[in-house]
């Protein structure tokens, strides 16, 4: 796996017996988080809770640390909205009113 070092530079890494391959994957030699991970999910709601256009996710393993940048994704979180203030209305607003 790619990472970058101070220096920007990509360099090889071993990350050992950690699975990171269901997060994060290599894109024309860089990582990415894979939009279907839920570490996605969490750095997406979190950016646009702070009104972020990128954000970092820090990996840390055994072998090795790998900063991956994660941009935001307006549709993204668009949708994902939408489908948490359903989950808040129909879910929590409920038990909380009870």
């Amino acid at each position: 796996m790619l990472k970058q070092n101070a220096y920007g530079n990509l360099e090889k890494i071993s990350l050992g017996s950690c699975n990171l391959f269901c997060h994060v994957h290599e894109v024309q030699g860089r990582l990415t988080v894979k939009t279907n991970s839920p570490w996605y999910t969490q750095i997406q709601i979190e950016m646009a809770a702070c009104e972020l256009q990128e954000g970092a996710l820090i990996i840390y393993t055994e072998k090795g640390v790998c900063i991956v940048n994660v941009p935001f994704h307006k549709d993204f979180w668009l949708h994902l909205r939408k489908k948490l203030k359903t989950f808040f209305l129909e879910f929590v607003l409920l038990v909380l009113s009870s």
